[in-house]
């Protein structure tokens, strides 16, 4: 077995604690790692809404190159319909097939959309919703692309939508730009050891913090810290008197959409410092 790389073995680094400072000097070895830090805090006011209705997916879908015979284009969610990841895959290709799934689980994809070309047979297009559930990925409705009266018809509704009405929005943008989606990591995510980082980052930037005056600044840090966890996660930060930060410690971590929270190793927790007064 070929063993991920080690994000402080990237970076030249032999510690979390060396890592942060040379991010926290901005220093040139670790650009990219600022520069993936500086994009994730941009997110805080990102405009991405979840998908509640046939026609929010096929604005989100349309911007794609359409599905071909034998190809599907899957949209993974998360628990607010939010698209995280949107994969293009032959339903006949295994190898592509665990691919799109291991990409979805890493993007934190509970749910997923599809969009098949009208051509795929319904059995095809169960087996591949069978496919994704066994893996608790559910489907929470298919499109059938039609490319003889270029419309998009949801399984559930059963009412095809002209495609020109959505995708003309789209006309200006460039042949290499047309294949849009939402997942815009540069890949660091993936490193081992990736996880542990952010969190630590997150840590150093909060404590001494004041949680209302430095409110943005904390949520941006918490945003770094969490936002590519695939398994939901429980946390504290605890705050003396004065409302400033003295502690953030994750205490629970579980499934995807759900964490089960122990009230005594929670209290427990806000016992353990004197100087804790708010959380």
């Amino acid at each position: 077995m070929i063993p991920l790389n080690n994000l402080y073995e990237h970076f030249g680094c032999s510690s979390k604690e060396e890592l942060y400072q040379k991010v926290a000097m901005d220093d040139e070895s670790v650009r990219s790692l600022v520069d993936f830090i500086d994009f994730s805090k941009g997110q805080m006011n990102s405009n991405e809404k979840g998908i509640v209705s046939p026609q929010d997916f096929i604005e989100y879908v349309a911007k794609n190159k359409m599905p071909s015979k034998n190809e599907m284009i899957s949209v993974f969610c998360s628990t607010k319909n939010e698209p995280l990841h949107l994969s293009r895959y032959s339903i006949h290709d295994q190898v592509d097939m665990k691919k799109v799934l291991k990409e979805s689980l890493n993007a934190g994809g509970v749910s997923m959309f599809h969009l098949s070309n009208s051509s795929i047979s319904n059995s095809n297009e169960a087996e591949i919703t069978n496919y994704f559930k066994t893996f608790g990925i559910d489907v929470i409705d298919g499109f059938s692309y039609n490319e003889f009266s270029d419309t998009i018809t949801s399984n559930r509704e059963m009412i095809p939508y002209d495609l020109d009405k959505y995708a003309s929005s789209f006309e200006n943008v460039s042949e290499g730009d047309a294949e849009v989606t939402y997942d815009l990591r540069n890949g660091i995510n993936a490193y081992q050891g990736f996880d542990e980082f952010t969190s630590f980052f997150a840590n150093q930037e909060i404590v001494g913090c004041h949680m209302l005056k430095d409110n943005t600044k904390v949520k941006k840090s918490l945003k770094v810290g969490y936002q590519y966890d695939w398994q939901e996660s429980f946390g504290v930060i605890a705050c003396n008197s004065d409302g400033e930060v003295v502690s953030v410690n994750e205490l629970f971590k579980g499934s995807p959409n759900a964490s089960i929270v122990d009230k005594k190793v929670f209290t427990k927790e806000l016992l353990s410092g004197e100087d804790v007064s708010k959380v």
